[in-house]
């Protein structure tokens, strides 16, 4: 089942399977703003830490309720259906605060009576700027991955190589995914391999550290291996005139939306009440990414552990390698955080510590269960 909700042109509408499902919901009703006040407390809930799924679950209830309406039209298309439910939020290609306000909801926490729809059935979300048109459609050859990491000299040292590893090992054999390797750290050397490629692997893995505050950027290295703060348009001319199918920003806080105010980041101060009009654009690396031209880009809505960006990229390869959708692939990949089935290979320990790694498992499954929630994929027209 295909459900869209549409933002723009100052209104909401759900739609089935491309039909009308509901009323339409003026945006200047108070609708940006209640959807503003649900990422707001999305957001509080990352900065408190500790145990978070109670109040997920109830942002996640309540904005099942809000997409309810007064005419119940969200339960009704689930009731009526029982296979997959893709969700796409739909915008315009440059929307303004108000619908910025309601892309933004965490519309991954979607719940129901039973749970996260994540958990009790397959469900599929995702965010697309402006209408469908030209879909990229995958090529005949093996998936092909660049991946690269940045760690500039003085930084806190990622495990960017067990990152790597999960994606060599993604389908349990080598031979059915083609990855290149850029060593440098440096967008600039990395446009210039993939310029050499003949061929150019049709997905992009950057790993490093990001930040949102007061502007999106990705901390990379600059030819001598120091700090370089890339923003989305510096990281997009150097990759020119090669575009991914997808990149995934495997840094934290790559699909927050900067703050203008200039607070904290996500996880180390409190949130400002703030309306639509208040939350405003400033873009993440991801939206501002898609804003460039890009057709796909995946981020991380919050600060994410080494552990669980290796436990989901490593199922999100193997659902690409298995020719899934991009939001298919995340999907699997978001729903295997939340229901961790093992310890990654790269975190093994020697089987005679079976106590130890007893307890690296259910670390690693509590830390995975976590951050279950915080990827965020944006698509843009072709995407």
């Amino acid at each position: 089942m295909m459900i869209t909700l549409r933002v723009g042109d100052g209104f909401v509408e759900l739609l089935s399977e491309g039909k009308a499902a509901g009323g339409r919901r003026e945006l200047s009703s108070g609708i940006s703003d209640e959807a503003a006040a649900f990422v707001q407390r999305y957001e509080e809930t990352l900065t408190h830490g500790g145990e978070q799924t109670a109040a997920l679950l109830d942002i996640g209830r309540e904005l099942s309720a809000w997409l309810d309406g007064a005419d119940g039209a969200w339960s009704r298309i689930l009731d009526a259906t029982s296979g997959p439910v893709v969700f796409e939020v739909q915008g315009p290609a440059h929307p303004g605060p108000e619908e910025m306000a309601v892309l933004r909801a965490p519309w991954e926490l979607l719940a129901d009576d039973q749970g996260f729809l994540a958990n009790v059935r397959e469900y599929v979300p995702y965010r697309r700027l402006g209408r469908t048109t030209g879909i990229i459609d995958p090529d005949e050859f093996r998936l092909g991955v660049m991946f690269m990491a940045s760690s500039p000299h003085g930084s806190h040292e990622l495990d960017f190589e067990a990152e790597e590893l999960a994606i060599l090992r993604a389908t349990g054999d080598i031979d059915s995914i083609d990855v290149v390797v850029e060593d440098s750290g440096d967008p600039t050397q990395l446009g210039r391999q993939i310029a050499a490629l003949s061929d150019p692997p049709p997905v992009l893995h950057l790993s490093c550290h990001g930040n949102n505050q007061p502007e999106a950027v990705l901390a990379m290295e600059d030819a001598h291996g120091s700090t370089r703060l890339v923003t989305a348009r510096n990281l997009h001319d150097d990759l020119r005139p090669h575009v991914p199918s997808l990149l995934f920003l495997s840094a934290c806080l790559s699909a927050a939306a900067g703050n203008r105010d200039g607070n904290d980041q996500v996880g180390e101060g409190a949130v400002p009440e703030r309306s639509a009009e208040d939350q405003q654009i400033i873009h993440s690396l991801a939206t501002a990414l898609i804003d460039a031209g890009m057709p796909a880009v995946l981020g991380w809505s919050g600060s994410v552990s080494d552990v669980a960006a290796t436990v989901f990229a490593r199922s999100l390869y193997a659902g690409l390698s298995r020719t899934m959708t991009i939001a298919e692939a995340v999907a699997m990949a978001r729903r295997d955080l939340l229901n961790p089935r093992e310890v990654p290979a790269a975190f093994d320990h020697p089987k005679d510590l079976d106590e130890l790694e007893k307890a690296v498992a259910e670390g690693t499954a509590k830390v995975c269960r976590r951050d279950w929630h915080l990827a965020r994929l944006w698509l843009g027209p072709t995407g």
